[in-house]
């Protein structure tokens, strides 16, 4: 015996009743599916296992995914960062306040080049990180500050 296809006013009634069920639970409707031409392409340098993630991804993240922890700052926040120098424990604070004065952010955390060495015998070192947009003007501030 052949079995018989649905009427087309039954399937259009099964479709009826799955989007109330939908909109009665306040499940997320399907999207439908993006066109080829508004798919970011994949870069061709990438290997297969990378996935590109444009900055509207990496803006979801705080300071916490650019800079190392245990440091301290300035007072100032920025999007996104930048490593500029290596200073000694003795002129972090004397930068960071130079930085601070020009309004140009700043982070400093203990270098992590340091691990299984005496910290007494090499001297304590510290990352510097700034504020990407100002890294021109950070350069030239922390060379005054170092100089004195």
């Amino acid at each position: 015996m052949a079995r018989r296809r649905p009427a087309a006013g039954a399937r259009r009634a099964g479709a009826l009743w799955g989007y109330a069920v939908t909109a009665l639970l306040g499940l997320p409707a399907r999207r439908p599916p993006e066109a080829a031409a508004a798919r970011r392409p994949r870069d061709p340098a990438a290997s297969s296992y990378e996935a590109t993630d444009g900055a509207d991804n990496e803006l979801q993240f705080n300071r916490a995914y650019w800079l190392p922890p245990h440091g301290r700052g300035n007072g100032f926040e920025a999007l996104f960062w930048a490593p500029l120098a290596d200073l000694p424990e003795d002129r972090v604070d004397a930068v960071l306040g130079a930085l601070g004065g020009e309004g140009i952010a700043a982070w400093a955390a203990a270098s992590g080049r340091q691990r299984g060495t005496a910290a007494s015998a090499v001297g304590a070192r510290h990352d510097l990180w700034v504020g990407s947009t100002d890294l021109d003007r950070a350069q030239d501030v922390v060379m005054r500050a170092l100089r004195t």
